[in-house]
């Protein structure tokens, strides 16, 4: 069993969390309802305090092990998150060498043991560079229960596509046919003095 020591940190101090995830995630502290909105893939500092209150809901709880990282060891080891989940504190470099770079076990591990955000990440990661490696697709595929290369394909459709309607527009009407009507006004105005 884990000691933890809940006066390393204190509710004074502020620390940074940080979206893992490419979409935005709202947090709302139970007891006294401050909402915190972080963007996609950005950061923030908050009090210390404020993060231990949400442990008091076990959805903020879930939201801080899977999808926000608390940017603090001794703070995160309040929420369950061990030292030996390194996954936690990845960024994008880290995702990018474990897809394209690093021993293919890397990923494996990164599949099967990181938070949910990082595994989504690494999903969004692989289809935005289109990740040759066919060992990894499949890794990704089979472990998140997605096709990869499906998705690859379909957001290189979609981007022929939204190229052909950029190039497909066409004036209707040509400038010299201008049937439209104008508005006339009388050229004497009166006014009152």
């Amino acid at each position: 069993m884990t000691t933890i020591n809940t006066t390393a940190v204190s509710d004074k101090d502020n620390v940074v969390i940080r979206n893992l995830v490419a979409h935005p995630v709202v947090i709302i502290t139970p007891l006294h309802g401050k909402r915190f909105e972080l963007p996609p893939r950005s950061q923030m500092e908050v009090s210390v305090e404020d993060v231990r209150e949400c442990s008091y809901d076990q959805g903020c709880r879930n939201i801080f092990r899977s999808y926000v990282q608390i940017c603090n060891n001794e703070l995160a080891k309040e929420f369950g998150i061990e030292d030996d989940v390194v996954e936690y504190n990845w960024g994008e470099k880290e995702i990018v060498d474990a897809l394209m770079t690093a021993d293919i076990n890397v990923l494996l591990d990164a599949l099967d043991f990181a938070p949910d955000g990082i595994k989504e990440a690494l999903l969004d990661k692989a289809v935005e560079l289109e990740i040759p490696d066919s060992r990894r697709r499949e890794a990704i595929s089979n472990a998140l229960d997605v096709n990869v290369d499906n998705m690859i394909r379909n957001k290189r459709e979609s981007e022929t596509k939204t190229e052909k309607k950029a190039t497909a527009r066409k004036r209707r009407i040509s400038s010299s046919a201008t049937s439209t009507k104008t508005r006339r006004t009388s050229s004497s105005r009166t006014t009152d003095k």
